[in-house]
């Protein structure tokens, strides 16, 4: 989903309620196939928060900001509150984003209206008493998004699909079932209180041209995965539905010994010192049809590795691009 086209998508602000930032599900209709939420608002007090927003391990961040801000006026990494993703069925093209904002929105949405003959692609128009924004660079499928007052804060509602738009509003408005009056929902949708990032999938295998590599992600029934922050630490917690008690046993065997076998190699090569670190904070285990990992790593380590793999990735990507000019010459 190309919500990188519509610059609406990037400003967001903190709200000034005690629930703001966590998942709320009486904006979620009764039966998404996925949501993905992140609670930015309590990722920028923790420790992982302030080393992102310093950008101490150059993974771009403070690049990508200063883009946002020259481009809208507005500091995405300080404004940015919470933020929700879902889908109704298996249209991944079709998911809806929710961003729930400050009033300083309104500023944005007024200036757009002023420059509405200047801007390429932009239009408003409105439907069902709703001021719809969209937005169509350069030829590429619309996006639409409709601002909705939240008491002293705003909802942005954005999607490819404008009756998804609609649907949402009718949702949060009340006029259709929402997730907490589901009787019986397909997803728990039930994050701990200090979850900065929460995830929840149906069938993986379900979802039109999604071909999951993975042997448990091609059987699994539904997958939650969260993440935390525990002291000095990152805690990622997976759990998934393998469908099968025998299914989730073998499963559960192969990645146990795949961990054993990992910390072996490390032992033996100061190089991959990182990944003995990793391996011992990692554990898996079954019961009944499902399985549940964990993995707890100190927050610099993590980001460390994270920074040398992208490190990696670009020396890879320089070294290609010199071997395709090298060729280009010698033809």
């Amino acid at each position: 989903m190309r919500l990188a086209v519509f610059p609406i998508a990037a400003v967001m602000g903190a709200a000034g309620s005690a629930w703001a930032g966590q998942l709320e599900t009486a904006w979620i209709p009764e039966d998404p196939s996925f949501v993905v939420h992140i609670d930015v608002e309590q990722l920028r007090e923790t420790r992982l928060g302030q080393i992102l927003l310093e950008d101490e391990f150059e993974l771009g961040i403070t690049q990508a900001r200063g883009e946002v801000m020259s481009e809208i006026g507005v500091d995405p990494a300080t404004e940015l509150n919470g933020v929700t993703v879902y889908a109704i069925g298996p249209d991944i093209e079709a998911a809806t984003v929710l961003l729930h904002t400050t009033d300083k929105i309104d500023a944005l949405i007024e200036a757009l209206g002023e420059r509405e003959d200047e801007l390429d692609g932009y239009g408003a128009f409105t439907k069902r008493g709703r001021t719809i924004h969209s937005w169509d660079k350069d030829g590429e499928e619309p996006v639409y998004a409709h601002v909705m007052p939240l008491d002293e804060d705003r909802l942005v509602v954005v999607s490819q699909k404008l009756e998804r738009v609609m649907s949402a509003v009718d949702v949060i408005e009340g006029e259709e079932r929402n997730f907490a009056d589901a009787r019986s929902p397909g997803l728990a949708l039930k994050p701990d209180r200090d979850a900065l990032l929460y995830a929840e999938f149906g069938a993986l295998a379900e979802i039109p041209g999604l071909d999951p590599a993975s042997e448990i992600l091609q059987h699994s029934q539904a997958i939650q995965a969260q993440l935390r922050e525990v002291g000095e630490h990152l805690r990622f917690d997976f759990l998934v539905d393998a469908g099968s008690e025998e299914r989730a046993g073998d499963i559960s065997d192969v990645l146990t010994g795949t961990i054993a076998l990992g910390r072996l190699i490390a032992s033996d090569d100061p190089d991959l010192a990182f990944l003995k670190d990793l391996t011992r904070g990692l554990t898996v285990k079954a019961k009944g049809t499902r399985i549940a990992a964990s993995l707890k790593c100190k927050i610099e380590a993590l980001l460390a590795i994270i920074g040398a793999m992208d490190e990696d990735e670009e020396e890879c990507e320089s070294a290609v691009e010199g071997e395709l000019e090298a060729e280009e010459e010698t033809d």
